[in-house]
């Protein structure tokens, strides 16, 4: 899959530098951002997904970001509650691809719920979903139509360790076939997550491949991480 370059890139928030590096290579397949609370992880992803302004390029394979298809799941969505999922999958796939039929994009929605493992609750209304299942919702209109790059905003951001188990085989699920970028603060998410890391901190970013899963090097490679956050 194609890797993503930061170049010569800045976000600002009136005054304040936010983020910034000359040359920041992420990585590619799948990709875990991760920093403390506040450290710009969302300024990252928010800019990736092209609603946060910034000064220089983001290239996916060598062409910028904003020729590439992108789906933005943001940390939260308020959702017209009376919708089920397959409703609100077939409504993420109009605005994005209007020129497309009905066909298409109730077809797309069943796909995007059965990646994220939501096809049991299709036909139910938001209102009934759990917030594991809404988070997963939340991944799956950002897949509706299929993109080239998938961007999420902690999504596993005041849940349970047994739906960030099931999550990571979610993402793991979709990394086969697009590009995963997902952001958090929680070292078991980088252990379990990508094979490349990025660290935010101090306004800067470091990133890194990390080793195979299931391996004690990887283990010790995010203890390093640990260290590096101030956790250790």
């Amino acid at each position: 899959m194609a890797g993503i370059e930061l170049r010569d890139f800045c976000v600002r928030r009136g005054n304040r530098t936010v983020l910034s590096t000359d040359v920041t290579h992420l990585g590619d397949t799948f990709i875990t951002v991760v920093g403390v609370n506040g450290s710009g992880k969302s300024s990252l992803i928010g800019a990736m997904a092209g609603v946060l302004p910034h000064r220089g390029t983001i290239e996916v394979g060598g062409s910028s970001i904003t020729r590439v298809s992108v789906g933005y799941a943001p940390q939260s969505i308020r959702w017209p509650q009376h919708l089920t999922a397959h409703d609100l999958c077939e409504l993420a796939f109009r605005l994005r691809a209007p020129r497309r039929g009905r066909t298409d994009a109730s077809d797309a929605a069943e796909q995007a719920l059965a990646r994220t493992r939501l096809e049991p609750q299709a036909g139910t209304p938001v209102h009934s979903l759990s917030g594991g299942q809404r988070k997963r919702l939340t991944v799956a209109q950002a897949l509706c139509p299929l993109p080239g790059v998938l961007l999420l905003d902690e999504p596993t951001s005041e849940t349970d360790v047994v739906f960030r188990q099931e999550f990571a085989r979610v993402l793991h699920g979709i990394a086969q076939e697009v590009t995963v970028v997902s952001s958090t603060h929680l070292l078991e998410d980088v252990e379990a997550w990508g094979d490349y890391v990025t660290i935010v901190q101090a306004g800067g970013l470091t990133s890194a491949r990390l080793p195979a899963h299931g391996t004690d090097v990887r283990t010790a490679a995010v203890r390093e991480i640990s260290t590096q956050l101030g956790r250790g």
